[in-house]
């Protein structure tokens, strides 16, 4: 009987032991190392075939006996569901993230766009009565920009202007003089563009710019959602809350009051002097906070992260992109798969993580406090201005009783330097 060897098992193996490896990791440092199986998953077949190489020079003719070789099928498939069940549960907050954004931009796919060029209307301005039972504000766009901004009078002004291009002027006229701004009253004053589709396709939407001006002692919960377009919020204050997003366009969000949880698709972020706290996330562009009292949670995919004056805790996620980082007052959480980390402060008042997977690491901390420093990288020198101990790719010491954790890890240069 000739002895058959399966082909596989022992890629198998290795891909449940690494898929277990990174679990562990990611639990115990707080990481999200799991998404790197997005980007080299196709490793499993080249371990596959490696695994083939080694088992056909071994036992091909090992003894004089001559052996089958099969692929063992059952055993990569079995390793592969579990490999992804254990990602779709453990990661599942960042797909159904994802799916948020992927139907913003299969909505704003299925339609085309004006620009703001061509023929231009400016519609009547319409003014709505602010009774004290009206708290919230909903605004609901297709296509254009959006501007809240704190008014001079008692009342809410709604001003809006229709571009069409690509039209002849009497078509562009009948086209906008069939779109708007959609009013309905309540407790929620909610205003949706109601635009009439041209062009040879007959999807193509007209844009519909719009500017609200608020009353300036008054406070309004909002949602605002566009399709395309950019929004920016000025000078305007909430009960509680602000939720913005956006399928493609930046957002702006200046002399705000209220929590802000922020999305676009593709645009950079920009928050200035807001008293509240805050979550941004863009799948593309660059996010710029500035004293934000309060908390930020700021998350994108491939763009830089610039915090400063930031009174509550940090969180910073950028998947290819370099993070700065200017006064940490509490706790800090700095993570970039390909970037450089510049971090400065003159205090440590709560527990820090930073990491990147590739790139340099600049930290400028105090010489004094109740923290206790643990770094570390894979390549890459490590140099301190501070008296850490450095051996074996290791940094290490503490100030006072070390009441707080400063925990560093990468892959590139570390560096240490001290505040003054």
């Amino acid at each position: 009987m000739i002895p058959k060897i399966r082909i596989g098992r022992w890629t198998a193996a290795l891909v449940l032991i690494a898929v277990g490896l990174l679990l562990l990791n990611d639990e115990l440092r707080g990481r999200d190392d799991m998404l790197q199986l997005i980007r080299f998953w196709p490793a499993v077949f080249v371990l596959w075939g490696i695994e083939y190489l080694v088992m056909l020079l071994t036992f091909r003719r090992r003894g004089g006996l001559r052996r089958r070789f099969r692929i063992d099928f059952a055993g990569m498939l079995i390793a592969s569901l579990l490999s992804v069940s254990v990602f779709i549960v453990t990661q599942q907050n960042h797909y159904l993230h994802l799916w948020n954004k992927v139907s913003l931009d299969l909505t704003s796919s299925a339609i085309e766009f004006s620009e703001a060029e061509g023929n231009k209307f400016a519609k009547p301005s319409v003014d709505v009565a602010a009774s004290l039972e009206m708290t919230g504000l909903s605004v609901e766009g297709i296509n254009g920009d959006i501007v809240i901004r704190r008014g001079f009078s008692d009342r809410i002004r709604i001003r809006s202007t229709v571009w069409v291009d690509q039209a002849e002027p009497e078509q562009a006229k009948a086209v906008a003089e069939k779109s708007g701004v959609k009013v309905e009253e309540g407790e929620t004053l909610t205003l949706t563009t109601q635009s009439e589709p041209y062009g040879t396709s007959g999807r193509r939407q007209p844009r519909i710019d719009l500017e609200i001006l608020l009353p300036p002692e008054r406070s309004f919960d909002m949602n605002v959602r566009t399709n395309g377009g950019s929004v920016t919020l000025n000078g305007v204050q909430a009960l509680r809350s602000i939720s913005v997003q956006t399928g493609g366009g930046k957002l702006e969000f200046i002399n705000v009051v209220g929590s802000i949880a922020a999305s676009t698709s593709r645009g950079s972020i920009r928050l200035d002097t807001v008293a509240g706290n805050v979550k941004a996330d863009t799948q593309q562009g660059d996010i710029e906070s500035s004293n934000v009292a309060g908390s930020v949670n700021l998350t994108t995919i491939l763009g830089n992260v610039a915090a400063t004056g930031t009174l509550g805790d940090i969180a910073i996620d950028s998947r290819n992109g370099s993070i700065d980082v200017g006064g940490v007052n509490f706790g800090l959480s700095a993570q970039t798969l390909n970037g450089n980390v510049n971090v400065r402060s003159r205090t440590v008042g709560g527990n820090w993580s930073v990491y990147s997977a590739v790139g340099r690491i600049d930290l400028t901390l105090p010489p004094f406090g109740n923290y206790e420093m643990k770094g570390s990288n894979g390549y890459g020198d490590i140099r301190s201005e501070l008296p850490f101990a450095i051996e074996d790719r290791t940094l290490s010491g503490t100030y006072g009783d070390g009441e707080f954790t400063v925990n560093v890890d990468g892959n590139g240069d570390l560096n240490i330097y001290k505040s003054e």
